[in-house]
């Protein structure tokens, strides 16, 4: 017999920015399910796939930061340890892709983050020097890509983690404050 529990929100939080399977992987861990892994992990990818815009909202004031820096000549890409179909689906459902010169997934290059690969291929690709780039993220996978690949890193503390393994450039409470950072970059 398992000793199966429920872990708290938080909990479940905490174990995001490793990508889906670690995701799963320590919530059954915590659960005394993982026996259950591959089972859920399809069950999940199915329904995630069909429904993964369902909840997804932008950050208050995130839209309108796209546009100022859109209309800026900003180069923006996304990076998500998130398979790279699922990340396009999402990007393209909430109306984001004409921002976006690049949106890469977890499964886009052979590592992910915080393995800086894909940093560097948007970098090389668009010939911007490391010292004039900023890695925005919510995870220290996404710091610790940035620090990996030479630029400077923004933390934003409105996302989903903490930063518990690394330490970043900057620091924000809202989305508006990447503008006056990156016109300073």
């Amino acid at each position: 017999m398992y000793n199966v529990f429920t872990p708290s929100l938080d909990e479940v939080k905490s174990f995001i920015g490793d990508g889906l399977a670690k995701l799963i992987e320590r919530t059954l861990n915590v659960t005394n399910q993982i026996h259950l892994k591959d089972e859920i992990m399809n069950t999940f990818l199915e329904y995630y796939k069909a429904h993964c815009t369902d909840s997804s909202l932008l950050f208050p004031g995130m839209e309108n930061v796209l546009v100022s820096l859109y209309k800026d000549n900003v180069n923006m890409a996304v990076v998500s340890n998130k398979a790279e179909h699922l990340v396009k689906i999402i990007i393209n459902e909430l109306g984001l892709s004409k921002y976006f010169k690049f949106v890469f997934g977890g499964d886009s290059f052979s590592d992910k983050k915080p393995n800086p690969v894909a940093l560097e291929f948007i970098l090389n690709s668009l010939n911007i020097n490391p010292e004039k780039a900023l890695m925005v993220g919510d995870s220290d996978n996404d710091v610790i890509a940035g620090n990996n690949a030479k630029i400077k890193t923004c933390f934003c503390t409105y996302g989903y983690s903490s930063l518990f393994k690394s330490t970043s450039d900057y620091t924000i409470n809202a989305p508006i404050e990447l503008i006056d950072i990156i016109k300073g970059i």
